[in-house]
């Protein structure tokens, strides 16, 4: 019940894969879900080992370790042994709000579907289906909407390409860094 409505609530276990996994998705961008899966982990009403099991049926176990690493690095976030423990005293790379757009973060998803249809269906989403993004980078008027449909694959194709090129001219630049001219 909710203010004396009935509602529907995930199990302590299911809220808590849930944020781990968000925060994951949101490569630190925004510190909150990791705040929230800190304070959920402090409330100590999550079955550890329930909780691990089903993470590693679903083959969610990876996501949710890395999760509660960054957790545990950050807030000091104490969690059971179920998931490992917390990981060394080491310097950890805080995520960038820029890392989340980024080809392995956009694919994370991706690696939680699991069958052969839902991943096609997902990449296909992502691949042409206009977003709020569009809509920003080229204003049309609302009689011109469907042109948004040719306009998603040409900016996922200029997207990846740039992730491309951006990867070969890093490594450029290093192969370059490595070779002294004298």
């Amino acid at each position: 019940m909710f203010r004396g409505v009935p509602a529907f609530a995930l199990s302590a276990d299911w809220e808590f894969r849930y944020l781990a996994i968000i925060a994951s998705r949101h490569c630190g961008s925004s510190l909150k879900w990791y705040a929230d899966l800190d304070r959920m982990c402090y409330r100590s009403s999550v079955d550890w080992k329930k909780a691990n099991q089903r993470a590693q049926s679903l083959g969610w176990e990876k996501v949710v370790r890395s999760s509660l690493e960054t957790c545990s690095a950050l807030f000091e976030t104490p969690h059971d042994s179920a998931f490992g423990s917390p990981p060394p005293s080491r310097q950890l790379r805080v995520p960038r709000p820029s890392d989340a757009v980024s080809p392995s973060s956009n694919l994370v998803l991706l690696g939680l579907l699991n069958t052969p249809a839902r991943k096609l269906r997902y990449l296909a989403i992502r691949l042409f289906v206009p977003t709020g993004a569009d809509c920003k980078f080229c204003s049309l008027p609302d009689s011109l909407f469907l042109l948004y449909y040719v306009l998603r694959p040409l900016r996922v194709t200029v997207k990846v390409g740039g992730w491309f090129l951006a990867a070969g001219i890093k490594r450029l630049w290093r192969l370059l860094r490595g070779v002294h001219l004298w």
